[in-house]
This record gives structure tokens, C-alpha cells and sequence, in this order.
């Protein structure tokens, strides 16, 4: 195994023992154990837990971003685009969901020495996407006029809100989120 893909294994196990027992009480030996390396390999790659964890937040906002400002690029209708950087969330925290908790888990920590720079910048990056497409979506007269700001983090909030408990009966597990937020802004003529 290459040397990047063994240190990717270590971080998606990584995200698997942050998500199952929360960073305070997860292990370098689990997380050793999980990825089927021993406990010193983990440490030739991190030099402690938190690097793991920090390491993991990282990869998972970058690629997230990445991906998504590919995909948008292709789309000219701020509708469409809204619909599918919503999709494409509920799809991402649906195959990546050590991934997401571990984001959501460095926000709400209680660890002070933990960086929550990185998951910060995600969080206000993404939320720039979504106020860029719903600019847009005013300038087009697709969508509503409204503080795009506002309506940006009540989006991202409820899409992600939703995808942290994706367990319950009483939340849709499909796309009836994101057709519903859209249709709140959309224009009642378009």
C-alpha cells in the first residue's frame, strides 16, 4: 500500500472512532486497530490524536469544496445549482458520514487545544457558495429578494441539521429538503 493511501486509511478510520465514541474518549489504538495498521505505524504518519483529527476535518472540507465547484461550473440555472449542491450534500454526508460527524464534532468539542480554524473555513466557504448562487438566483429574478446571508445559513443548517439525523422516522431521506428550501426563495412566476 502507498504511503498516501495508508495515511487516508488511517483518517477514514479515524473518522469512524471520532464518530462512534466522540474525540475525548476515541484511541490512537482503535483507530490503529480499525485501519489495520499497528498503534507506532499511526504515529510514523501523526504525531498525536488531534493531528488526526484535525488532518481528517481538512481532507473532508477540501474535498467537498473541490467537488463542488466542479460540478457547479456546469450549470447556469441558480436553481439547478442549488439543487444540486444540496444533493450532492445529502449524498457526500450519506457516504462520507464519519467524515461529516467528525466536521461537526471539532465544532462542538470541549477540547481547547483542538484547531477549529479549518472546520470554520469549510463551514464559511460553503455557506459563500450557496450566498453566491442565491445572489444570482436575485440577479436572474429566480429567487425571492432576501438577505442572502441569512437564507444561506438557514439553508445550510437545515441541510445539514437534517443530515446529522438522517437515523430519525420523521425526517425525509430523500431530496424533499432541498426541492422545499428551493421552492421558499423561488419566485412565485418562475
Amino acid at each position: 500500500m502507498k504511503e498516501e493511501e495508508k495515511r487516508l486509511k488511517i483518517i477514514k478510520s479515524a473518522a469512524k472512532i471520532f464518530s462512534l465514541h466522540g474525540y475525548e474518549k476515541a484511541k490512537v489504538e482503535d483507530i490503529a486497530s480499525d485501519a489495520g495498521v499497528g498503534k507506532g505505524t499511526v504515529y510514523l504518519y501523526f504525531k498525536s490524536k488531534r493531528e488526526i483529527f484535525e488532518t481528517g476535518i481538512e481532507y473532508f472540507a477540501k474535498r467537498r469544496v473541490r467537488k463542488l465547484k466542479k460540478l457547479l461550473q456546469k450549470y447556469q440555472d441558480p436553481r439547478k445549482k442549488l439543487n444540486i449542491i444540496l444533493n450532492l450534500s445529502i449524498r457526500f454526508a450519506q457516504k462520507n458520514k464519519e467524515m461529516f460527524f467528525m466536521n461537526y464534532a471539532s465544532l462542538i468539542s470541549t477540547d481547547d487545544h483542538i484547531d477549529r480554524k479549518i472546520a470554520y473555513e469549510f463551514f464559511i466557504g460553503y455557506l459563500s457558495i450557496i450566498e453566491e448562487i442565491i445572489i444570482e438566483g436575485m440577479e436572474k429574478r429566480v429567487f425571492k429578494k432576501c438577505d442572502e446571508k441569512v437564507v444561506a445559513l438557514a439553508i445550510v443548517l437545515t441541510q445539514d441539521i437534517s443530515n446529522l439525523v438522517r437515523k430519525s422516522d420523521n425526517i425525509p431521506k430523500d431530496t424533499r429538503i432541498s426541492k422545499e428550501l428551493i421552492k421558499l426563495i423561488s419566485n412565485k412566476n418562475e
